[in-house]
């Protein structure tokens, strides 16, 4: 039947798109070998400065030195920008929008720090503590008189540095006890102590901070006369995070464990170190995302089942007629299903950290139609349109026809693309049986999901989408093509004024209902079938290592794929995630595999963070990123006079979002004040930041 979704899309989660038509599996985990140990060297000795002046000795400040005007941007330093600590921090930075300058230190000397009015920087980030880099000498990438440079920068406008990955050294307050290899199979539990409060006041602090795959150096204090060393997070045997107010007044907070983009320790701590460094106010802010899209209300999914033919999939295949929907079972979720999945939704909701959740539908109207073998009324619409707004709904197509492959024949192997009068019929009629049915009350305008995510690239389609009030459209983030180069934007369509929003796909297939092996639609079986030991898809392609050594249980599925939403989620990512309408039937009446997940996620999360959650539409997703894309091209600068004003500039105009300052209608998220300013180009604008 036309409407079923082919299996060799399997919910586009295991699909790269490397050219038209041409699909591989991608790593599924974010696999991370390359921490290793630091280059131990004696970076130039510190000369303590005191009274905001060149001297030498150690003279306990009164205070640390206090901040003056500086400009709102941060300095990175790395020594070639191949660390893995580098493409973390720097990743993290992009997904705030907190503007930064990166310094080669190799190749590039130290920037001139600042004038005789204002810094340049309001923070420093060395990816590691002392830029060692052997070529062969080994030596600091920096050069004795930048270093000189950078600590007199530091104390004179009372500017903060991180030292995301540290060999314990003085010039942190520490010195070496040993070092430990960390992995997934033997992480370290990291202890978190009073004073971390100060820094990640929105980390559930009694849990303990799981170090995995990184290389971590244990540190003991140092003393220094008239320093004061707070450590901040130990292991067993040593200090891992310490936080350092020198004798000149000069402040700093050290990690001596290897970061990456993918850890969980460094999502958690990355945030608490930005806003210590940059001393609360900086340019950018942050929320935390969940918002799940289900794709193909109304239709039927055919179902994994690895005793039939053409059932359980022999690999990807790139012929969009493929069609085994013939020989599968099927499966199409019922009245019950989504009235249950209301009621669970509700008692999600009534936890305080995630008070605005809410699914996503993308619906086909055909498939409710008699046409469709639907008992007339179809009591699955009926209860769609009571439980109205409960849930978002956007335009899926009339009957989910592949809109680059249109009216084929099933595994003919012949495509073409569909017109503009068969695009516009299949969003028009949509739409129009949604006035006609009641469900429009809950349907958004303006968004639409593509069936397999065709049509993006068919000018015709992309017309019909314009033409008939569609803004924005969802692409797929394991497809390039659909992935921006800056964190939480998305992609103009090249043919029409339309926001492509890229949409995390995910491991929980569009085939799978039941979380017991031997099953029909049994997602343990189609998971460990691709990627358990015997797995046909292998570490770096056929004949490489399986991704797992044993088959996961549903447990070990629930938690692996959980931990995947939760680095999303940490990252402070916006985009939705795709599921699909088989993975909401309670399979035993109660639960339902997409239940089971959203459950499993919020329980991680919560033993991790203190903050809320919140769903997006897809209409306000997409305002959002296209907010946040107008920054990126605003070329915004700001300058923060300690106590006075922060003052915007820009070159387009755009909604510049500050963190830490309170103007008309700002709101507090956690603790932080949160604003959005309206800047025009060519006209500053003054904040006042008392």
């Amino acid at each position: 039947m036309k409407y079923f979704l082919p299996a060799m899309l399997l919910a586009g989660a295991l699909l790269v798109q490397a050219g038209p038509n041409t699909y591989t599996a991608p790593p599924i985990i974010p696999t991370f070998t390359g921490s290793k140990p630091l280059v131990n060297i004696t970076v130039p000795k510190k000369t303590r400065v005191t009274g905001g002046g060149l001297g030498i000795g150690n003279v306990k400040p009164k205070a640390a030195a206090p901040p003056r005007t500086v400009d709102m941007k941060l300095l990175v330093l790395t020594v070639d920008g191949t660390e893995p600590s580098y493409g973390a921090i720097t990743s993290f930075l992009k997904y705030l929008g907190v503007p930064y300058d990166a310094v080669i230190t190799k190749t590039q000397p130290l920037p001139v720090l600042n004038d005789s009015v204002k810094g340049f920087y309001q923070g420093i980030i060395l990816v590691t503590g002392n830029l060692g880099i052997c070529d062969p000498t080994c030596r600091s990438a920096l050069s004795a008189e930048d270093w000189l440079r950078m600590d007199q920068y530091a104390v004179a406008f009372g500017v903060r540095r991180i030292s995301y990955y540290t060999f314990p050294e003085a010039r942190y307050g520490l010195s070496s006890l040993g070092a430990v290899t960390t992995s997934a199979t033997a992480p370290q539990n990291g202890t978190f102590l009073a004073a971390a409060s100060t820094i990640w006041d929105y980390l559930q602090l009694a849990t303990p901070l799981k170090i995995t795959d990184a290389y971590t150096y244990l540190a003991a204090v140092t003393p220094i006369a008239g320093a004061t060393s707070t450590p901040l997070i130990t292991l067993p045997g040593g200090i891992i995070a310490n936080q350092f107010l020198d004798s000149d007044g000069s402040e700093s907070i050290a990690l001596t464990m290897d970061n990456y983009l993918e850890l969980q320790h460094s999502l958690l701590l990355n945030y608490g170190l930005i806003r210590w460094v940059t001393r609360g106010k900086f340019i950018g802010l942050r929320r935390v995302y969940l918002s799940p899209q289900i794709d193909d209300l109304f239709l039927p999914n055919d179902l994994y089942v690895a005793s039939i033919p053409g059932c359980q999939p022999t690999g990807f295949t790139a012929d969009p007629t493929y069609d085994p929907s013939a020989n599968c079972p099927t499966i199409r979720i019922t009245s019950a299903d989504l009235t249950k999945l209301a009621a669970w939704e509700d008692s999600i909701r009534a936890n305080p950290s995630f008070p605005g959740f809410r699914t996503g539908f993308a619906f086909n109207g055909y498939g409710h139609t008699a046409d469709a073998d639907i008992t007339q009324p179809d009591t699955l619409l009926q209860t769609a349109v009571s439980l109205g707004p409960k849930f978002f709904q956007v335009n899926h197509t009339w009957d989910h026809e592949h809109l680059d492959c249109y009216d084929a024949v099933p595994n003919s192997g012949i495509c073409r693309a569909a017109t503009y009068a068969e695009s516009f019929a299949e969003l028009k009629q949509n739409q129009d049986d949604a006035a006609a049915t009641g469900l429009v009350a809950a349907v958004e305008r303006q968004a639409i999901v593509t069936p397999n995510i065709s049509g993006l690239f068919n000018p015709n389609f992309m017309q019909a989408a314009r033409d008939t009030g569609f803004r924005y459209v969802v692409g797929d983030t394991s497809r390039p093509e659909f992935v921006p180069p800056v964190p939480n934007t998305g992609l103009w369509n090249p043919y029409q004024l339309i926001l492509m929003i890229p949409r995390r796909a995910n491991n929980l297939f569009y085939n799978v209902t039941r979380p017991t092996t031997g099953s029909q639609g049994s997602w343990p079986d189609e998971f460990n079938y691709f990627y358990g030991p015997q797995g046909i898809f292998r570490v770096g392609g056929t004949g490489g290592p399986p991704f797992f050594t044993s088959n996961l249980t549903y447990a070990q599925l629930l938690d692996f794929e959980a931990s995947a939403l939760v680095r999303n989620m940490l990252k402070y990512e916006i985009y939705p995630v795709m599921f699909h309408q088989a993975n909401v039937f309670h399979y035993d009446g109660v639960n339902s595999v997409y239940r089971d997940l959203i459950s499993k996620t919020k329980e991680k999360y919560l033993a991790l963070v203190k903050t809320p959650v919140t769903s997006l539409s897809e209409t306000d997703t997409g305002i959002a990123i296209i907010d946040r894309m107008s920054v990126e091209l605003s070329g915004v600068t700001g300058t923060w006079v300690p106590g006075v004003s922060v003052t915007l500039n820009v070159t387009k105009s755009a909604n510049i979002p500050l963190t830490g300052i309170c103007d008309a209608g700002c709101v507090t998220w956690v603790g932080d004040q949160q604003s959005k300013i309206r800047v025009t180009a060519g006209r500053p604008s003054v904040i006042p930041a008392p």
